[in-house]
């Protein structure tokens, strides 16, 4: 019915082929989009997935940087955890409750990422007491007391990989519990102690692709839903490979730094660490000479704590010399630097030169203090050149000289820029 000026209504007839062709066209654009694969199906429906390297055992620091971290690629330690016989795998609740129930920790609510949503805290004890009935998941980064439950594994115990630990972040909750798909800007080795974890993979490789709609930027996030992937609004997914990874409790996985990757948590149980550290351009073999007798596990106190969050700062810096296989003279370093004056390179240069030889070597540059360096040469290390920079702040100290002058960006703590469930 169509109402007229004069107020009256008529009927107004449409032609029978009008019609026919409007539905006919609805059910074509309903046909199609059951046609392509994946649509409104979970992520990684639309084709079979790849396998990544799969071994029983950590892997030793030879082999994991020359076979995975500098091929930037993934590897499954599956029974790792089994086989190192990791003090995690008897966490009970009553454990955790008896050695850290008043501990505050930080908890999500809901079971389905969703970025911008604050997080709650409250003591341990409370937690385990509800999570069970609840759609709470604890997202905690572990500090001061409860840095009793991290250990390094031999894995990562020499060859520069001790230098770069960043963090450590406790998972826990009950499933199924949902992450969006994003990247880290750290290496992240992600241990389960109880239930199991399905994570989807996608090469950094592809970063144009996986970026190209529904990304963002600050938070490194797709907006995909990945229980229900719509094809129409992110077609990157139709084509894209991807990898696929099943962890059970006692396995590992290490996921390299810019990869994409989506965790789903399963188990009426589900307890996991994941460990941030440092990508490392330049592989220490000096300091793993005595690996046989390294121990499986190491406590964090006497592996030496976490490391300067500057030290992230360093590994982003250091990306400009990656492909350098001979000592670094001034003119090099220079035209690899590129920010600060002159003069300010030249003392940076000097300063980095422990041998006074006119030439840095791989052991100087990574092993100068760069907590100090930050502090007197912040136009050198922050350049505009680093993927990522964050405003100078001091560390506590007695010593201001010695202080820390920033933290990168790099830093992950629970609550900041990785605020939710990024272990993977």
């Amino acid at each position: 019915m169509v109402r007229h000026k004069d107020g009256m209504s008529r009927l107004v007839v449409f032609p029978l082929s009008f019609i026919t062709c409007f539905l006919i066209s609805e059910v074509k654009h309903s046909t199609n989009a059951e046609k392509i694969p994946g649509h409104r199906r979970p992520l990684g429906a639309h084709s079979k997935p790849y396998g990544v390297t799969v071994i029983g055992k950590f892997s030793s620091p030879q082999v994991f940087y020359g076979h995975f971290v500098k091929a930037s690629k993934p590897i499954h330690m599956k029974s790792a955890l089994t086989e190192t016989k990791h003090p995690g795998l008897e966490w009970t609740d009553e454990y955790l409750r008896n050695h850290y129930g008043q501990e505050m920790v930080r908890v999500e609510i809901g079971k389905k990422e969703v970025r911008h949503r604050n997080a709650q805290w409250m003591r341990l004890n409370n937690f385990l007491s509800d999570y069970a009935d609840n759609d709470l998941y604890m997202v905690n980064s572990i500090k001061d007391s409860m840095e009793g439950l991290v250990h390094i594994p031999s894995t990562l115990q020499c060859g520069g990989f001790e230098k770069g630990v960043m963090e450590a972040v406790l998972w826990m909750g009950r499933g199924p519990i949902h992450s969006v798909l994003h990247y880290d800007e750290l290496e992240n080795l992600l241990c389960v102690f109880d239930g199991a974890k399905d994570v989807i993979l996608i090469d950094q490789f592809y970063k144009d692709k996986v970026e190209s709609r529904g990304f963002v930027q600050e938070g490194h996030y797709s907006q995909v839903d990945p229980e229900s992937v719509d094809m129409h609004r992110f077609p990157q997914f139709q084509n894209l490979p991807w990898y696929r990874v099943h962890l059970d409790a006692g396995d590992c996985l290490f996921i390299p730094y810019g990869w994409y990757h989506q965790v789903t948590s399963y188990g009426d149980r589900n307890l996991a660490l994941n460990i941030w550290f440092s990508h490392i351009w330049w592989f220490n073999d000096d300091s793993c000479e005595d690996f046989s007798s390294f121990p499986h596990l190491k406590p964090l106190d006497k592996f030496g704590g976490f490391a300067s969050p500057n030290e992230a700062v360093r590994s982003q810096w250091l990306e400009k010399f990656e492909g350098s296989d001979d000592d670094v003279d001034f003119k090099d370093f220079s035209r690899r630097v590129s920010s600060g004056t002159k003069d300010d390179l030249k003392k940076a240069f000097s300063f980095i030169d422990h041998d006074k030889d006119d030439s840095l070597s791989w052991e100087e540059l990574t092993s100068f203090d760069i907590n100090r360096g930050l502090l007197q040469y912040p136009s050198v290390f922050y350049s505009h050149s680093t993927s990522a920079k964050s405003e100078p702040a001091e560390e506590s100290s007695s010593d201001a000289e010695d202080a820390a002058a920033g933290v990168s960006s790099h830093r992950i703590a629970a609550g900041q820029k990785h605020s939710k469930r990024d272990e993977l």
